[in-house]
């Protein structure tokens, strides 16, 4: 799920400098050797696509257990 809001009043570092905020969340699976590779992925293509530099790209990775993700009457786990 992708949710993009583009006027979004946000200030980093106190500037107005475009800037990105990314909220990663997975079933299990994230680490921190996985999570360096997501988000060098992530800077580069926000970088390319949007043209904000990653220097200014937040990224928030949190791991749910799958019991805490609900879907089609249930849960994950």
């Amino acid at each position: 799920m992708v949710i993009i809001e583009e006027e979004a009043d946000i200030y980093f570092d106190n500037s107005e400098e475009a800037c990105c905020l990314v909220d990663l969340k997975s079933i299990g699976g994230l680490s921190s050797e996985v999570n360096k590779s997501i988000s060098k992925e992530i800077c580069n293509f926000i970088e390319n696509v949007l043209s904000i530099n990653s220097n200014r790209v937040y990224i928030n990775f949190v791991n749910i257990d799958s019991s805490n993700w609900g879907w089609n009457n249930g849960t994950f786990g």
